[in-house]
């Protein structure tokens, strides 16, 4: 719903009077009993040529510096959370041999992890550093998404020389040496960098504190803890909907997230809209069932609808017995 978050929202509040007749299912979600959520980034942090230690005034990186200092203020500062675990990852382009890459970027995050740990006093058990090495998946990732001349030759060669069988030898050679030099000017910086990444476990909320959090960082809130705020508000009404329509866009890959989405979107006729979501959620419950029949139901394909409502009964659907109800006092053929 994020990309129709706006129009839907209005159509919702318009179309109050004119919801489906059937009677939708939504899932209740488990309780999340620890929260933990991770934030990313990444840091492209220069050193001189085989150089580690981190050199704050040296070209970009006090900039790059303050992308990791606002990483860690954002979690390190806020009394609802706990830092539990700073990973962090040192990638190097594959210039040079890779034992070179490989010991030169485990220096490196070593050297970042001290530097944290200058910063902030953190403990060691906090902190993940590791070398890398060559990032030969993110050059493919660059290469794909690209439009240079030679790309497919380039990626055939990745995909088809081993690391140690010569393979950036074998790019130095396309295109009588243009290809390399392309990719050394344009995706080579863009490999050597930090995946900085803190993962951080956070308080559960009561209800009226959830309240609050939604208002700032509604991030923070689990699942479980959204649809019981939710709860609190008429069914269908504008906070209702605003909230709900906030749930898929927070887990847009959480199938019951999907599930209760496509429920109201039904409620509101939109087919193409619950389609959607109907699609990503989680199938053969009896809430996914009734929900589906709706589907048809409301696309005239009343044979169809029948047989999904009769499943879902079978699996135990409140709601489905109610919707064939619906269907028999209308006296809809099938």
């Amino acid at each position: 719903m994020k990309t129709e978050k706006g129009e839907f929202i209005k159509k919702q509040n318009e179309q109050e009077k004119d919801l489906c007749k059937y009677s939708v299912s939504f899932i209740m979600p488990k309780k999340e009993l620890i929260k933990q959520r991770r934030k990313q980034e990444d840091v492209y942090l220069e050193f001189p040529i085989g150089e580690y230690a981190i050199l704050p005034d040296y070209r970009n990186n006090s900039t790059e510096i303050l992308k990791i200092k606002n990483l860690i203020k954002e979690i390190d500062t806020d009394e609802n959370s706990e830092i539990i675990e700073i990973c962090l990852d040192c990638f190097t382009s594959p210039s040079g041999s890779y034992i070179f890459n490989q010991e030169t970027s485990t220096k490196r995050a070593y050297a970042l992890k001290r530097y944290i740990q200058f910063l902030y006093g953190f403990s060691d058990n906090l902190f993940k550093a590791k070398g890398m090495s060559d990032d030969w998946n993110r050059l493919e990732q660059l290469l794909m998404e690209s439009d240079m001349e030679g790309k497919e030759e380039a990626l055939y060669i990745i995909w088809n020389t081993g690391i140690f069988e010569g393979r950036e030898e074998s790019l130095k050679y396309l295109g009588n040496g243009t290809v390399y030099q392309y990719i050394q000017k344009h995706f080579y910086p863009l490999l050597s960098r930090f995946k900085c990444s803190v993962t951080y476990s956070i308080l559960p909320f009561d209800t009226e504190k959830g309240k609050q959090i939604l208002k700032t960082n509604p991030e923070l809130l689990s699942l479980d803890e959204l649809y019981q705020i939710a709860r609190t508000y008429k069914s269908y009404t504008p906070m209702y909907n605003e909230i709900m329509d906030m749930i898929i866009e927070l887990y847009p890959n959480d199938k019951t997230a999907n599930l209760n989405a496509a429920a109201l979107a039904l409620k509101y006729n939109d087919v193409a809209l619950a389609e959607k979501y109907l699609d990503h959620s989680v199938v053969n419950t009896p809430e996914y069932l009734n929900n589906k029949g709706i589907f048809y139901a409301i696309k005239r394909n009343y044979k169809k609808a029948w047989q999904t409502f009769k499943k879902a009964i079978e699996k135990g659907s409140n709601d489905g017995e109610y919707n064939l109800v619906i269907m028999e006092k209308e006296k809809i053929c099938v």
